[in-house]
């Protein structure tokens, strides 16, 4: 069977500027179910190690936050890194092709 290579998916954020990293950790646990695993398991060591071959640059203010958040699923990380009353939706292109 044949799947796209890009899908989008939209959830809701907590600010109207998403902070690039935090967009680029959600992205990649959209992207890769094992790495969600791995955040929603242990969010400072799946951070720290990257995502293939990245890294991820965080203030210490945001590692703060990353070592606070205790999730069940990646939409309560979401909310959790996010932190903020007001929302705002935000569609991420995700590649399809891990997992």
């Amino acid at each position: 069977m044949n799947r796209p290579l890009t899908t989008m998916k939209t959830i809701t954020c907590a600010s109207e500027a998403v902070h690039p990293e935090y967009s680029r950790i959600l992205t990649a646990a959209l992207v890769c179910k094992s790495f969600e695993k791995q955040l929603l398991d242990d969010p400072v060591q799946a951070v720290g190690n990257g995502f293939a071959g990245e890294m991820f640059h965080l203030s210490n203010d945001e590692w703060d936050c990353i070592r606070t958040i205790q999730a069940a699923n990646l939409a309560d990380f979401a909310a959790q890194l996010m932190r903020a009353p007001e929302t705002s939706r935000v569609a991420f292109p995700v590649w399809v092709g891990c997992d």
